[in-house]
């Protein structure tokens, strides 16, 4: 699954994707975890895996992000 923001979008990868894996294809993204302190800032060519609840994603810029199912690996 293919995903474009806008620079400031923002979405909520809720638990459906979970075990995905998520790739920065284009600009940079700011994930932010539930349950964790760490946040993550993801450029072009980076992922990262969903293994939490909730995974919101705000673009930092115009960003592309690939969403994988684990299993598609």
């Amino acid at each position: 699954m293919e995903l474009w923001l806008k620079e400031k979008e923002m979405i909520d990868l809720s638990e459906k994707f979970r075990g995905y894996q998520v790739v920065c294809r284009k600009g940079h993204c700011w994930l932010t975890r539930e349950g964790d302190s760490r946040d993550l800032i993801m450029s072009a060519g980076e992922e990262s895996l969903i293994n939490s609840h909730s995974i919101i994603a705000t673009a930092l810029s115009d960003v592309q992000l690939t969403l994988v199912c684990e299993s598609n690996i």
